[in-house]
C-alpha cells in the first residue's frame, strides 16, 4: 500500500511536514534542472519497483515482501555502498541474496572509496549542517540511479518514530512513487528480526553487540552525538576507534555530546567533547545512533542549499 494513502490512519502523533522542508523540496527541483546529469534519465519509461537495501533487518524484511508480492523481475534490489560495513554485513547480504532470489545491486560513489576519504578530503566530519558522508555515499549516488516513473520500496517500520519519519517523506515524493510495506502491515523492528530468525537468516552480528543498526561501523556514525554509542564503538572496535578518534582531533571535531548547561539567560548551552575524552568505564548500554536514511540526505541537500 502507498504510504500516502494509509498514513491518514496514524496521524495522531505525528507532526506535518514543515514548511521548510516544502521549500526544500522545491530548491532540489530547481537544482535539478539545472543539473541534467542528477535529474531521472527517463519520462516516459516503464516502471519499475527499487527496493532500497541498507543491511540491516527491516530493508530486509520489506525487500522479502515487495518480491513476494510482486515478483523478483519487478525491479531490482539495490544498495548505497559506503565503503565503511562491518565485515559481517557482506555475509548477511550475501545470506539475503539467496533468501530474495536475486542478486542485490551495488551502487557507489564514483569520487569517494569511503566516508573515511569523504572526511579527509573535505577536512570536514559533522556539524550543524549534518555530515558530508550522507551526501557523497548516498544522496549523489541515489540520484544518479533513479529513473522517473521508479516505485520506491522502503523499509521504515510500524515503530512510531519510523512512522513519523515517513510520513514526513510525503513532501518529498509525487503521490504513488514510493512504499513502505512494513508500516502498511504493522510491522516492527522487532518483528523483523522474529521474522528473519524464522528465514534462518542470522541478523548482522552488530545488533548482538548492542548498536541499534549495522551502519557505517568500520568508522562509526559521525551523526552520533551519545557517548554511550562512542564508548560501545571503542569497546567494540578498538582500533577502528582509534583512527576515527585521531582525525576527530586533527580537524577539531567534537563528536560527543557531554552534558549541557544554562546560559546567563536560561538558554540552553550544549558541551561538547572529543571522543577519546570519554571515560574509559563510561556506559555502553543504550547506545543511540540516528538512522543514515533517505530522510537524512534531504536534510543535508536542503541544509547546502540553504
Amino acid at each position: 500500500m502507498v504510504l500516502h494513502c494509509f498514513i491518514v490512519e496514524k496521524r495522531q502523533g505525528i507532526e506535518k511536514a514543515s514548511e521548510n522542508g516544502r521549500n526544500g523540496k522545491r530548491r532540489r527541483e530547481n537544482s535539478a534542472n539545472k543539473n541534467s546529469d542528477l535529474t531521472p534519465s527517463r519520462e516516459n519509461a516503464e516502471t519499475r519497483r527499487v527496493r532500497w537495501f541498507s543491511d540491516g533487518a527491516a530493508s530486509a524484511v520489506a525487500t522479502k515482501l515487495d518480491i513476494q508480492e510482486h515478483g523478483v523481475e519487478a525491479g531490482p534490489v539495490v544498495i548505497c555502498d559506503t565503503g565503511a560495513e562491518d565485515e559481517d554485513n557482506y555475509r548477511f547480504r550475501a545470506d539475503c541474496e539467496e533468501w530474495f532470489g536475486c542478486s542485490i545491486t551495488v551502487i557507489k560513489s564514483e569520487e569517494y572509496e569511503s566516508v573515511f576519504d569523504v572526511w579527509q578530503k573535505r577536512r570536514f566530519m559533522s556539524g550543524q549542517n549534518g555530515a558530508p558522508c550522507t551526501k557523497a555515499m548516498k544522496f549523489v549516488p541515489r540520484l544518479n540511479f533513479e529513473e522517473y516513473g521508479d516505485i520506491h520500496i522502503f523499509g521504515y517500520t510500524a515503530d512510531l518514530n519510523d512512522v513519523k519519519r515517513a510520513y514526513r517523506l510525503t513532501g518529498e515524493f509525487r503521490p504513488g512513487c514510493f512504499e513502505t510495506p512494513l508500516i502498511s502491515r504493522d510491522i516492527t523492528k522487532a518483528n523483523c528480526l522474529a521474522l528473519l530468525e524464522g528465514a534462518g537468516i542470522e541478523q548482522p552480528r552488530t545488533y548482538a553487540m548492542g548498536f541499534p543498526n549495522a551502519n557505517c561501523l568500520q568508522f562509526g556514525c559521525v551523526k552520533a552525538q551519545s557517548p554511550r554509542y562512542w564508548a560501545l564503538f571503542r569497546q567494540q572496535f578498538p582500533d577502528r576507534f582509534e583512527r576515527t578518534a585521531v582525525l576527530a582531533r586533527e580537524l577539531g571535531v567534537k563528536l560527543a555530546q557531554m552534558g549541557e548547561e544554562k546560559g546567563k539567560n536560561g538558554e540552553r548551552i550544549v558541551i561538547r567533547g572529543f571522543i577519546d575524552d570519554i571515560p574509559a568505564d563510561f556506559p555502553t548500554t543504550d547506545a543511540i545512533a540516528p538512522t543514515c536514511d533517505l530522510l537524512c540526505s534531504i536534510n543535508a541537500q536542503d541544509l547546502s542549499d540553504a
